[in-house]
């Protein structure tokens, strides 16, 4: 037989004069070390590869899991792949306004950030059909609000709480992809004015909590206790070390003050199964709000591991 067809090939010739003339047995698997070519890419990549297989492990975790409740598709639809993340998106116009990076999920261009409105509503479910008005304290660009209105027509009012530079991105985007008719059920209220805000079924905090000052937190949480009926929180459980995920930090000052805000400030390593079940222990007792009672709680997916959503209804 031939040696020749057996030969290497010249993209290995390169590989190996490249990456294994000084073999270290002791630190070849280690980040940067030549076993990135050898089936496993490296933990650290200059691409969007890992976000993307993340994005789409969601995309499908979230599917299955929709389609696998009991009672929210018909029977017909429970088998079809994709009709889980359609159930929640199919009236959602304009998504990908800001040009985010997306994936191709059964005819659907996704984002990571639809995919978290998608986990939320099949959370809160039930808890906004029971509900008429919802008040969001830091709404971002308004991605969940969008979601919510186009998907849950019986709501009649959704107020947003935020500060008022974020006011003017949320209206700002709100207004291009919602109908004038769902749009006019918002009311855009600045943080200093919430106060004012004396009742709404359902509240919501989603990753802001743990960006303000404790006092602040406290103090939505008490005006939170005396007019709503639910809290919805999804917010980090814990501070962290960067050191954990290979992080340089740059910005000290940045760095110290986030490490201040929130009322979990403790810090665990959020890729130790321990860790997370201590933290998340404490995170649901601090955010629960007087006289009220957690009924729900989930961890969430993949890169949001160290997140926790929990539902609060008043006892």
């Amino acid at each position: 037989m031939d040696s020749k067809i057996f030969s290497k090939s010249k993209l290995w010739e390169l590989n190996l004069e490249k990456n294994f003339q000084n073999f270290d047995l002791e630190n070849f698997r280690q980040i940067g070390g030549p076993n990135k070519k050898l089936g496993s890419w490296d933990a650290i990549d200059p691409s969007t590869r890992y976000f993307k297989s993340l994005l789409f492990a969601f995309a499908e975790h979230l599917d299955h899991s929709i389609r696998s409740h009991p009672s929210l598709l018909p029977d017909d639809l429970s088998d079809v792949e994709g009709a889980g993340i359609s159930f929640y998106l199919k009236n959602i116009n304009r998504m990908n306004l800001g040009n985010p990076v997306t994936i191709e999920y059964f005819g659907r261009k996704l984002s990571i950030d639809y995919l978290l409105s998608v986990e939320e509503m099949f959370f809160l479910h039930d808890a906004i059909n029971d509900s008429n008005s919802i008040l969001e304290i830091g709404a971002g660009f308004g991605r969940l609000a969008h979601s919510v209105l186009e998907k849950f027509e019986h709501i009649t009012e959704y107020t947003i709480c935020d500060l008022p530079e974020m006011l003017d991105v949320s209206k700002a985007y709100l207004s291009n992809v919602l109908s004038n008719e769902n749009f006019l059920k918002i009311s855009f209220c600045s943080n200093d004015k919430f106060h004012t805000i004396n009742s709404s079924d359902l509240c919501i905090n989603i990753d802001s909590f743990q960006e303000m000052p404790a006092p602040v937190v406290l103090n939505y949480l008490e005006g939170i206790s005396s007019f709503a009926r639910y809290l919805y929180s999804k917010n980090a459980v814990c501070k962290y070390n960067p050191k954990v995920i290979d992080l340089v930090v740059t910005e000290k000052s940045e760095y110290s003050s986030a490490l201040e805000q929130g009322l979990c400030n403790e810090e665990f390593d959020i890729y130790n199964s321990d860790d997370l079940l201590k933290a998340r222990a404490i995170y649901l007792r601090k955010y629960c709000p007087k006289n009220f009672l957690l009924i729900k709680d989930q961890k969430s997916f993949g890169q949001y591991l160290f997140y926790h959503s929990a539902l609060f209804k008043k006892d």
